[in-house]
């Protein structure tokens, strides 16, 4: 996963290098978190184009990476005030950036891209 040209997020998938991935806001700003470029991911969504890829919205956990073999779902935690959310950013208490952490999930979804 990468950015491409003015903050687009791109995904190399199966013999297609370059996948435009499009989604909500909040899907957007997980997927640009600089700290998960590289990564191994999943999304779940539709083809809109055979280069462009539809994630489902931010609330149906539709985005996750991959860890030693496992599904991991991306959240963000703030040690300070001990509050969890699921963008990055500052935490909204006290202002400090959110680490961002992982929480293994359950087996495989249906219909998604690796």
């Amino acid at each position: 996963m990468g950015s491409g040209a003015a903050g687009e997020v791109t995904l190399n998938v199966s013999g297609r290098a370059g996948v435009r991935l499009v989604g909500d806001r909040e899907t957007l700003l997980v997927l640009s978190d600089p700290r998960l470029t590289g990564a191994e991911v999943g999304v779940r969504g539709r083809w809109v184009s055979p280069n462009q890829f539809e994630v489902e919205p931010f609330h149906k956990k539709s985005f996750w990476v991959y860890k030693g073999g496992q599904r991991w779902l991306v959240f963000y935690w703030c040690d300070v005030c001990g509050i969890r959310t699921y963008t990055p950013g500052k935490c909204l208490c006290c202002q400090e950036e959110t680490e961002l952490k992982l929480e293994r999930l359950p087996s495989e979804p249906g219909q998604a891209i690796q």
